[in-house]
């Protein structure tokens, strides 16, 4: 045989005008340029070989009917050698015998069938159709024409539409999902539900460039995906994703299923970032920019001042409605309650209290790369006021829905309250055990103390237990063990306080009430 090339039936209409060959002898056995093993007889339609081999491309049977039209059968292409094939086949390539020594094809053949091509390495079904001279193949959810491959893949996530065509640098990809949804993961409640999602760009080198939009959000990306064992599609991968500057309330609008506060939220301001994802969803990197963010319509009247309720879990671990405020026997202000636990509990759980607008960028970055490290949400980055949010508004779960509605809470709350008013509130509702709300039943619970009262190694084993209060008081309370390295790491990071009983407090221990 002159030349068998059986690649190019799939991506080349030239070389698929060589699949047939032009004899040089006739036999039981036929050798020919490349070709390892061939057969060729005569059959009832026509010149029949069979067994075709030519690298890592072979085919169980390969006929030239008595009709000039060559039908190929069980082929079998590495995806490695259809890629190759296919650079610089542009559009139409092979519809006129062009290109591979298709003109003496074009003479002798009339057209060039296959049935049941499979490209091994690819997530594509077999094909079936014509490759030459036109180029129309079919499969289960996928269809060729010409150069442009569609396709329809279920995936856990819901079903992608797919097209891709060669193009100048690469292959031309756009993939679009108009129902798609992330699975939720075991800390949180429900599924991600997206807006239409279509990302486009050029697939190059194993990775792809282009853009992702999500609703009327649109992001620069480059993607990485991690091949799937045996065709299967991809299982993981990585990208890194570039938002431009974007109204922070079309951002919030992607994740308008799991957030119900959009629905009476007002949102302003805008937010650029780039952020490094791994896929299954995994947030590494997070580098956002955030300007002019306001939020209205989610804090209600009440907390400026007076009395106000909240849902809370009682030591029974069931939840039920608290109320609060001034007036109330539990409540301490902000001016009676003493210099150490404010400060203790700043020093503790936000440094930064003081200067932020209710969320920090840099906690931010620091949690995406924690979780990354963890595989799983272990770490918020969560300010003071965002704390207070989860106390007063939402639950205890850790997700990225729960810290995505915090925020929206805590950008209020500063507007709303100012930071005097959001300490004191802090200190009155946040939990220090089972069942004890508020910085007057712990002191009193742990030490038989009003707040005012509390020694600077009081005041910081107070703030030490705020991360895992019921944990604490089962292993450090109901032990007699308190933390001491903790208070003491406190102790040396209390800002605002006298200094030289600030000292003194440091390598004292921390004397607890004995449990009743």
């Amino acid at each position: 045989m002159r030349r068998v090339g059986i690649a190019a039936l799939l991506v080349a209409g030239g070389g698929a005008g060589a699949a047939a060959g032009a004899p040089t002898a006739i036999g039981w056995a036929l050798a020919g340029e490349g070709v390892e093993a061939a057969r060729i007889g005569w059959c009832a339609e026509g010149m029949c070989l069979t067994g075709l081999t030519r690298g890592e491309a072979t085919a169980a049977g390969v006929v030239l009917r008595w009709d000039r039209a060559v039908r190929a059968v069980d082929v079998s292409v590495p995806l490695a050698t259809v890629m190759a094939a296919g650079k610089g086949a542009g559009e139409g390539a092979g519809e006129t015998g062009g290109g591979g020594g298709g003109s003496w094809a074009a003479n002798l053949l009339t057209r060039v069938d296959v049935e049941n091509v499979v490209i091994v390495g690819a997530p594509v079904p077999p094909l079936s159709g014509q490759v030459w001279p036109t180029r129309a193949l079919t499969g289960e959810g996928v269809t060729v024409e010409g150069s442009t491959v569609r396709a329809t893949v279920p995936t856990e996530y819901g079903s992608l539409d797919l097209a891709a065509s060669p193009g100048e640098g690469g292959i031309v990809l756009e993939v679009g999902c108009a129902a798609c949804r992330l699975p939720a993961p075991s800390e949180a409640d429900t599924d991600l539900v997206l807006p239409p999602v279509r990302a486009t760009g050029t697939w190059a080198d194993g990775a792809l460039t282009g853009t992702v939009r999500i609703g009327t959000v649109e992001a620069g990306i480059v993607a990485r995906p991690t091949a799937g064992a045996d065709g299967a599609a991809p299982a993981g991968g990585t990208a890194t994703v570039t938002l431009p500057e974007t109204p922070i309330a079309d951002v919030y609008a992607v994740f308008a299923s799991i957030v119900p506060e959009l629905g009476r939220a007002r949102i302003g301001g805008t937010v650029r970032a780039e952020a490094d994802v791994a896929w299954p969803f995994a947030l590494t990197r997070l580098d956002p920019h955030i300007a002019d963010f306001t939020v209205d319509g989610l804090v209600p009247d009440g907390l400026a001042g007076g009395t106000f309720s909240f849902r809370a879990v009682n030591a029974a671990g069931d939840e039920g409605l608290v109320t609060t405020g001034e007036g109330t026997s539990g409540w301490v202000s902000l001016a009676t309650v003493g210099p150490w636990l404010p400060a203790a509990v700043i020093a503790a759980e936000d440094a930064a209290f003081r200067e932020h607008p209710g969320y920090s960028v840099e906690g931010m970055r620091d949690a995406a790369a924690k979780n990354a490290e963890e595989g799983a949400v272990v770490r918020g980055g969560s300010t003071l006021t965002q704390q207070l949010a989860k106390n007063l508004f939402l639950d205890g779960t850790r997700s990225y829905a729960r810290k995505l509605r915090e925020l929206l809470y805590a950008v209020e709350l500063e507007r709303e309250l100012g930071k005097r008013r959001i300490l004191e509130v802090y200190l009155n509702v946040v939990e220090f055990g089972p069942g004890l709300r508020g910085a007057r039943a712990a002191a009193q619970t742990y030490f038989l103390k009003e707040p005012a009262g509390l020694l600077p190694e009081e005041a910081a084993w107070l703030a030490s237990i705020l991360r895992f209060p019921r944990t604490a008081w089962r292993t450090q309370y109901l032990t007699d063990r308190p933390d001491d390295r903790r208070v003491d790491w406190i102790l040396e990071n209390l800002r605002g306080v006298p200094e030289e009983a600030r000292l003194a407090a440091v390598g004292r221990p921390v004397r607890l009430v004995p449990p009743p």
